[in-house]
């Protein structure tokens, strides 16, 4: 038995309400303050747990570092409005059935195609190692584990984390390594949504230069990170799950961060943004264009979805900036 189900739970994160497709007044860049106010961790206490411990990612073996993967990957599949309404390409890539992947973490088949593999070898391949390096000389992450973080149960068995990133404008002109065919594969599911994403978050990244000189001194000095990912495993119950985010930001604010930039692909995630003094910067509605194809089944060589939309969800994603300093 987990001693910790004994304390209390958090309190459950406002309503956050996100506009439709139709709300088109609503869409695009949002109404910015003249100064960024500093986050509001104190008035955020109220919704934070402390059931479960929380670690910093570079402290799990790679056993549990894989776990977390699964974990996160698998609540993703599930719950993330545009992963669950799409499907991946009919087929495996070229070059991925019968392939095996070496790098710190071992030297592994990409397992089933299925979108919960994928979401996986998304974050083996771009978070927990660097895809920068040569197919030959592939190395940890070390910046994107130290930076991470985990919530444990009385087990020691990863529940729930939080992936987060640095900006780094340095790696910026770097090319991700074209000979890994796990890579290609991963794209061939993820590139809709990762243009999606990507064209947000330049546009929010241009308007918060322009309007204030602290951030684009912060992005330039490697001071802005992202909240990349956050997830739960059912046995992470909801109510505890804003304790990652939380701890998050007091984390990144003892690394020496000043800003963080968070995508907020559902409501909850939102909640937590607004909980925290979070400024929302840029929506982008999911079901304002079809980017992909239209289809019952998965179809040969892209993703696809039923109705050619990336979501199944009238809303879409918030970009937030917190400032942490």
């Amino acid at each position: 038995m987990d001693i910790n189900n004994d304390l209390p739970p958090g309190k459950r994160l406002p309503h956050c309400d996100y506009p439709g497709a139709a709300d088109i007044g609503s869409h695009g860049l949002q109404p910015l303050p003249d100064e960024l106010p500093a986050m509001t961790l104190a008035a955020a206490q109220q919704y934070r747990s402390s059931r479960f411990q929380i670690t910093t990612a570079d402290t799990l073996n790679n056993e549990k570092l894989l776990q977390m993967a699964r974990v996160i990957a698998g609540s993703f599949a599930v719950n993330d409005p545009m992963i669950r309404h799409l499907r991946p390409p009919k087929e495996w890539p070229a070059g991925v059935s019968g392939t095996k992947h070496k790098d710190p973490f071992g030297d592994d088949e990409f397992g089933s195609w299925t979108k919960e593999s994928i979401l996986f070898w998304f974050i083996r391949l771009f978070i927990f190692t660097e895809p920068f390096r040569p197919l030959d000389a592939i190395v940890q992450n070390e910046s994107a584990l130290k930076q991470s973080l985990a919530a444990l149960n009385g087990a020691g068995d990863v529940i729930g984390g939080a992936l987060n990133i640095s900006l780094d404008l340095s790696k910026a002109a770097f090319s991700i390594r074209e000979n890994d065919p796990f890579i290609s594969a991963v794209f061939s599911f993820f590139e809709p949504g990762a243009q999606f994403l990507t064209s947000q978050v330049n546009l929010s990244l241009n308007a918060l230069c322009k309007k204030y000189t602290a951030f684009s001194t912060a992005l330039k000095a490697g001071k802005v990170a992202d909240l990349n990912m956050v997830a739960r495993s059912p046995l992470l119950p909801s109510e505890d799950t804003f304790a990652l985010v939380a701890a998050t930001v007091t984390h990144l604010q003892q690394l020496g961060f000043e800003f963080l930039l968070i995508s907020a692909g559902n409501q909850w995630t939102g909640a937590a943004c607004g909980v925290l003094g979070g400024v929302k910067v840029h929506f982008a509605p999911y079901r304002d264009l079809k980017r992909v194809g239209e289809s019952n089944e998965a179809i040969a060589d892209k993703p696809s979805s039923v109705d050619g939309f990336i979501s199944g969800k009238d809303s879409g994603c918030m970009f937030y900036v917190v400032r942490l300093k």
